[in-house]
């Protein structure tokens, strides 16, 4: 015949273990899922800034990705070297505009807030009565308005969207 088997107390430290490692997996999984980070979220493809060197009256013949864009019709030459990226912005969300389309608000973390106030500045100055600055989502130019001052406060706004377009752009920004 067997000897009973003794109880000595150990499994219900076992489980507290067990369920304490369960936990943290769970935590970790959680987080890597989440694929966010303090401070905003990571984009897809990064949100840059870059100044327009020339324009040409004309569609480019060839758009090089990262050089050239077409802007209603009229080719534009960036400066890539001069421009900044944005992987991660504080918030976005579509709004209507006064001019009846939607705009797309884009409000930029701290050290970006200041970058992109800088960046305004220096383009501002280079023409007489402003110069270009184009901003990118990936490939994809969304505007390139003339910057005739410097912009701080790191609120963007981005208009003439439906606002489909706009909760998709505002929607990929956050994401």
């Amino acid at each position: 015949m067997t000897p009973p088997a003794r109880r000595d107390g150990s499994w219900p430290a076992l489980l507290v273990g067990v369920l304490a490692l369960l936990g943290v997996a769970m935590t970790i999984l959680a987080v890597l899922s989440a694929g966010t980070s303090p401070g905003g979220s990571e984009q897809a493809a990064p949100l840059r800034f870059i100044p327009v060197a020339a324009e040409a009256g004309s569609p480019c013949s060839v758009e090089e990705p990262g050089r050239t864009v077409t802007d209603d019709g009229v080719c534009l030459t960036l400066r890539d070297a001069d421009g900044m990226a944005v992987q991660r912005v504080q918030d976005a969300h579509a709004e209507p505009s006064p001019a009846g389309d939607w705009s797309v608000l884009i409000v930029l973390r701290s050290t970006d807030a200041r970058a992109f106030g800088d960046l305004t500045a220096t383009v501002a100055d280079e023409g007489r009565g402003g110069s270009r600055l184009a901003m990118l989502l990936g490939e994809r130019l969304l505007t390139a308005p003339v910057v005739t001052s410097r912009i701080d406060g790191g609120e963007v706004v981005v208009s003439g969207f439906s606002r489909e377009e706009a909760e998709d752009l505002a929607g990929r920004l956050r994401a």
